[in-house]
């Protein structure tokens, strides 16, 4: 508001600068002045055609070629032909100001928002990139007001209803999904409502739990505790991956250097790293919890360097793993939300848990062994589902979408009808073929761990033509060309792998026999 005071002034200042110019004009009747005069007429004019013209730049608006810089000197020292050139632009900046302190007036807590979408909306319909930046801050603005707004309406008044949640989720996302839907364009095309559908949701699960354990707490202990111990290591984790190609190639240069270089390389390195982690072991590890807690968000990233620079230093250890926390890492999201079902327990409802579960009491290792192999193999069953149920779903929902589009679904109780063994043999078909397809995915999730991935998909291509090769030999169904070639396409993908299968085995077995006879040739 107070950024409009000056201009308004200017703008005074330009119209007395105007009139007194064209009082002169007036007195004087020399052809000279007539001509400066109609001159001026044709700026006015042509800064006309600009404005409607969605701001074409054209070669007599002095104002936009001239730098920013150079005019906003010139406007902070009151020039008057700089006043004068831009005297329309000064009267168009005035009267929006005061339509924007009009807003105020009248409602003041909506300004920022309001004004803020004004702005971005005349932005994007003059094409203004000369104030992008200052776009960037509005929308930054808009954002912290998502934030604002929701904080202090969950904060205040602690409702965390499921309908004021849907309530906010259809006011942000239903329009924009319907012109998705109906133009074809993409969710992030309209790239505001995405972000305040994730701030929102950022700050509805930030207020919308308390540890019932901890109900003396404030509301947002949780948030402040988790968020505050790790707020920078992601920063650290973004550098290191940006300077990983290049810290990659200098170390492949250094294994091809000289050896007396490369060991005094690599042992300053080491030294280096067990010097930094001896002190932080010493000076950070060693402090008591809640002390350590305070240094841990800006020194976390000590031991992780550390460990980084001993694992790298020899090939060797860079190839080295250990092949069960290789396989526990694959199943690293199951396992972290199945400690809290299976393996630990707690005693109050949405509670953090921090008891054990307890099958042999008297036998704390015994019940530990149990405990935990049930708890592993309950994620690795988790893993399975997710494998099978995401298809399946998917699977699903575009049958139930072709089924409905292309309108066959008001054939379906024609077809029950219609069927020779009765309507209830023609709905358990169904349901067992239904069943029958999930075990045969769970047998090729299951190869996936056995064998590989790449033998689970030709497995799983060549049973797609056992269902009509099957019904035509039990239900007498005409075997069209779509099911020969689905037929051939099949049988000739397992064979390819088979063949391949049986290339690598004979040069392995070559391989093999070769360096026999280099060592029997050794003897």
């Amino acid at each position: 508001m107070l950024g409009i005071i000056p201009v308004f002034i200017a703008w005074i200042y330009s119209e007395f600068l105007d009139y007194k110019k064209s009082s002169s004009f007036s007195k004087v009747h020399s052809d000279n002045n007539l001509t400066e005069l109609e001159k001026e007429t044709i700026k006015e004019d042509d800064r006309a055609v600009l404005l409607e013209g969605g701001l074409t730049r054209t070669a007599s608006a002095k104002f936009y070629s001239s730098s920013i810089k150079l005019n906003l000197i010139r406007f902070m020292t009151m020039d008057d032909s700089f006043l004068l050139e831009n005297r329309a632009t000064l009267r168009a900046m005035s009267e929006f100001g005061m339509i924007m302190i009009y807003f105020y007036i009248c409602d003041r807590t909506n300004l920022l928002g309001d004004s803020t979408k004004v702005l971005f909306l005349m932005y994007h319909y003059f094409a203004a990139t000369e104030i992008y930046n200052a776009i960037r801050v509005f929308i930054a603005a808009y954002v912290w007001m998502t934030g604002f707004g929701n904080f202090s309406y969950y904060y205040i008044k602690k409702d965390f209803s499921l309908a004021r949640f849907a309530q906010m989720m259809w006011r942000l996302n239903f329009f924009v999904a319907f012109c998705c839907i109906v133009l074809n364009n993409d969710y992030m095309l309209y790239y505001i409502c995405p972000m305040h559908t994730l701030f929102t949701l950022m700050v509805y699960g930030a207020l919308g739990y308390t540890d019932p354990a901890k109900p003396d707490l404030p509301r947002l202990h949780e948030w402040h505790f988790r968020s505050g111990l790790d707020r920078y290591i992601w920063i650290i984790g973004m550098i290191y991956a940006y300077c990983h190609p290049n810290v990659e190639k200098w170390m492949e240069k250094l294994e091809e250097s000289e050896t007396k270089k490369k060991l005094s390389i690599k042992t300053g390195i080491v030294s280096g790293s067990l010097l930094v982690g001896y002190l932080w072991y010493e000076y950070i590890y060693k402090l008591d919890k809640v002390t350590y807690n305070k240094y841990h968000p800006y020194t976390s990233w000590i031991p992780i360097t550390v460990y980084i620079c001993l694992r790298n230093f020899t090939q060797q250890l860079r190839s080295f793993s250990l092949t069960l926390f290789a396989w526990l890492g694959k199943i690293t999201l199951e396992t972290y939300i199945s400690q809290f079902h299976i393996w630990l327990r707690s005693n109050i409802p949405n509670g953090q848990p921090k008891w054990l579960l307890s099958i042999i009491p008297e036998y704390p290792l015994l019940n530990f062994m149990l405990t935990s192999a049930i708890y592993v193999l309950g994620s690795v069953k988790q893993v399975v589902l997710d494998m099978i149920l995401y298809p399946s779903i998917v699977a699903t929902l575009a049958i139930l979408v072709g089924l409905f589009a292309s309108g066959e679904w008001k054939g379906l109780r024609r077809d029950m009808e219609e069927f020779e063994l009765g309507n209830v043999s023609y709905i358990m078909t169904l349901i067992w073929t239904a069943i029958g397809w999930q075990v045969f995915n769970i047998g090729c999730t299951g190869l996936i761990f056995e064998v590989s991935s790449l033998f689970s998909n030709v497995i799983s291509t060549l049973g797609l033509p056992i269902g009509p090769v099957l019904a035509v030999f039990i239900f007498h169904e005409k075997m069209n060309g779509l099911k020969v070639i689905a037929l051939v396409l099949a049988i000739w993908g397992f064979v390819s792998y088979i063949y391949q299968h049986y290339l690598d085995d004979q040069k392995s077995k070559s391989g093999i026999n070769n360096v026999h006879e280099e060592v029997l040739n050794f003897y």
